[in-house]
């Protein structure tokens, strides 16, 4: 029995030795997070207490760092209730119009919105323990009423996640979010606006844009449907040759009629030859129905921006030239028309007559807007044959013919170009409503051919290969024609199995 007891007394000494050791544990941790906290402070399930005054009821702010003055915000009445806040720094003597309202308006509600649910007591403690001896920041409120609130920001919490304020020198320090002090960053670049250009298409008389490198210049005029609904419809191009315009210049003009900026130059306004504007080698100009314009100019592309500036807003902003689409402002002149010599619906056509140097063929149409070619009403006709025939695949060998001669392509434009010799291959749509278009085409010796519309030169030429091409991928006019007319004389039943595309 002795020799039990001695051993269960043996045992309590390391027993005692590490309770010891872990309440000096316990101590250690409690003391080190103590060190890293300040006393008294309030639970943070708390309800939120405002410190700063409502949006609504501030006449003025001020931000100061380090007691040098940031900027100011200034409520400036206007007629009846409405008002506008103005921005000013000692960085820039900026030109209001630069500024949004908006911008400046969030920017006010977010420095009004001083909330905290958290604080310390001050007593015994010296403010220089939160670093509001010598306040990083204060944001200086002026009440309608002349009231005046000070809020001094200052050290960061151990956690990080908020900041130290005092409120008119007085009272328990509070604990407010840390992001609140990224607001003190603020340039007076990033409240501009960057709307920046806005109109619509039913405001403007014309636009003209102008691009240096190549001298290429175009002026055009919204479609009777653009003005109407500033969107439906298109532009019809005055010059340098009078004809509708296709989808890549109505993009460019819309994209020129709604511009969004994405950034200003905040310093140097007047050193346009840092940005290439002492040489622009863009311009354009809207004019608009009340008699009003505005032009803007652009650099060349650099680093996938373009810089520019206009007389609708003072100094220099910049573009990403994504934002203008599809080959965007270095878009070639001949993308900039409706591709095709021809603009009709099939059931609006009641004959086409043609005539080659090789021979003439006569085509009679009669189809309705809701029906195709396949339907039992419909009827084409082929130098009075019936020309509703098809391949083993069910296509139509017309359909071939019909879109060489609605879909040949212009290739380029020379509205200078003089004629070598008389046309001696025409195309005639008569319309339903029995008028006339007729196109013809005189022979160039480079192969390629002047297109005449209704006897006037229209400044376009097109490649030979529109009339003559003989492979599938792009089959020529006649080319068509003389494919059509074999399955037309082959054909079994109304088939002819060649193979078509």
């Amino acid at each position: 029995m002795p020799s039990g007891i001695k051993s269960i007394r043996n045992l309590w000494i390391p027993g005692i030795i590490l309770l010891v050791l872990i309440a000096l544990l316990i101590a250690v941790v409690f003391i080190g997070r103590d060190s890293n906290t300040l006393p008294s402070e309030t639970d943070s399930s708390a309800p939120y207490t405002r410190l700063s005054p409502e949006v609504k009821d501030i006449r003025s702010l001020s931000v100061m760092k380090e007691n040098q003055p940031l900027f100011s915000i200034i409520r400036n009445p206007l007629s009846g209730d409405a008002f506008r806040f103005s921005f000013a720094n000692s960085e820039l003597n900026n030109d209001e119009r630069y500024f949004s309202d908006s911008e400046i308006s969030e920017l006010v509600t977010h420095l009004s919105e001083v909330r905290s649910n958290r604080s310390v007591s001050s007593e015994g403690r010296e403010l220089s323990e939160f670093g509001l001896s010598s306040p990083l920041f204060t944001v200086s409120f002026e009440s309608k009423t002349g009231e005046i609130v000070c809020i001094n920001i200052g050290n960061k919490s151990p956690d990080k996640e908020s900041v130290y304020v005092h409120v008119n020198n007085t009272g328990p320090v509070y604990l407010i979010s840390a992001e609140y002090i990224d607001l003190m960053d603020i340039k007076a670049t990033d409240l501009f606006d960057h709307e920046g250009l806005v109109i619509s298409a039913t405001e403007i008389s014309r636009i003209r844009f102008h691009r240096k490198a190549d001298n290429f210049y175009i002026t055009a005029v919204p479609d009777d449907l653009l003005r109407e609904t500033g969107y439906d419809g298109g532009f019809k191009i005055i010059e340098p040759i009078e004809y509708t315009g296709g989808d890549a210049f109505n993009r460019l003009a819309f994209n020129l009629l709604s511009i969004t900026i994405d950034g200003y130059i905040g310093e140097g306004m007047e050193k346009f030859s840092d940005y290439g504007l002492d040489d622009p080698q863009y311009e354009y100009t809207i004019e608009k129905s009340d008699g009003s314009s505005v032009t803007v100019y652009f650099s060349e592309e650099r680093s996938g921006n373009y810089f520019g500036y206009s007389d609708f807003l003072p100094g220099i902003f910049y573009i990403e030239s994504n934002r203008i689409s599809g080959n965007g402002m270095k878009v070639a002149l001949i993308d900039c028309y409706y591709p095709y010599p021809l603009q009709l619906n099939i059931s609006d056509i009641k004959r086409i007559i043609s005539k080659f140097p090789e021979g003439d063929f006569t085509i009679d149409i009669d189809i309705s807007s809701d029906s195709n070619f396949s339907d039992s009403e419909t009827e084409i006709v082929l130098n009075g044959r019936d020309a509703k025939v098809r391949d083993g695949k069910g296509q139509y060998y017309f359909s071939l013919l019909y879109y060489a001669i609605t879909e040949m392509r212009f290739s380029r434009i020379d509205p200078n170009q003089k004629m070598i010799r008389e046309p001696d291959i025409s195309i005639q749509i008569v319309y339903r409503n029995d008028e006339i278009t007729l196109l013809e085409f005189s022979e160039l010796t480079s192969g390629e051919y002047m297109v005449i519309i209704d006897h006037e030169y229209s400044g376009f030429i097109i490649s030979s290969v529109e009339m003559y091409d003989g492979t599938d991928e792009n089959p020529g006019v006649w080319y068509s024609y003389r494919l059509l007319s074999k399955a037309l004389d082959g054909q079994i039943n109304g088939t002819y199995d060649i193979s078509v595309p």
